[in-house]
């Protein structure tokens, strides 16, 4: 179940659905612009979760970020 029970997983995946939430470095992303471990930052098209945050990165990836993978 990990780190929030199901339930109210889904209820903050629909409250943040779509919205800017996620500190990129120079400002907010959604979870479709923004990827975990990535090797290149290719803002404006994809961005990389700042090393700061990678501690919360069990978060990112149940709300929804994908990790990096090549093509």
């Amino acid at each position: 179940m990990g780190l929030l029970g199901s339930m109210k997983l889904d209820i903050v995946k629909a409250v943040l659905e779509g919205c800017r939430w996620i500190w990129v470095g120079d400002g907010y992303a959604t979870t479709n612009e923004v990827v975990l471990n990535g090797p290149l930052h290719l803002a404006p098209y994809i961005r990389v979760i700042p090393a700061d945050l990678a501690a919360f990165s069990d978060l990112f990836l149940e709300l929804g970020i994908q990790e990096f993978t090549a093509f």
